[in-house]
């Protein structure tokens, strides 16, 4: 419980990231956390973010939904919105992962790691 206290924490903070990415590849799918250490706490690895066709996500750990909303693709930039046009999430793809930005650039202590 405490893990998905810690995420949703992250999830929020991560709404008003922004930035920039690097050559295109189609981004639908299922992605898992990879973090280093516990950046964002223990069992987060089970949370999953999944990209679907109908440009529609959702975040789930297990059968809980944390987060849904619709997700766009700009060469290797994805970003999320929860339906409020000025609170989105925004990740840069390198290979198979998806990056979050904070200021302007990647945060590297954790990752969305396509499955």
């Amino acid at each position: 419980m405490r893990s998905l206290i810690s995420w949703a924490g992250i999830t929020l903070i991560a709404l008003g990231m922004a930035g920039c990415a690097s050559g295109p590849t189609p981004m639908a799918g299922t992605y898992h956390i990879e973090q280093d250490g516990q950046v964002i706490g223990e069992g987060a690895e089970a949370i999953t973010l999944t990209l679907k066709e109908d440009k529609t996500y959702a975040v789930e750990a297990g059968r809980m939904t944390l987060l849904t909303g619709t997700w766009t693709q700009e060469n290797n930039r994805l970003t999320l919105s929860n339906g409020n046009a000025t609170v989105m999430t925004q990740y840069i793809q390198e290979g198979g992962k998806l990056v979050p930005i904070a200021d302007g650039q990647p945060v590297k202590s954790w990752r969305w790691a396509k499955k």
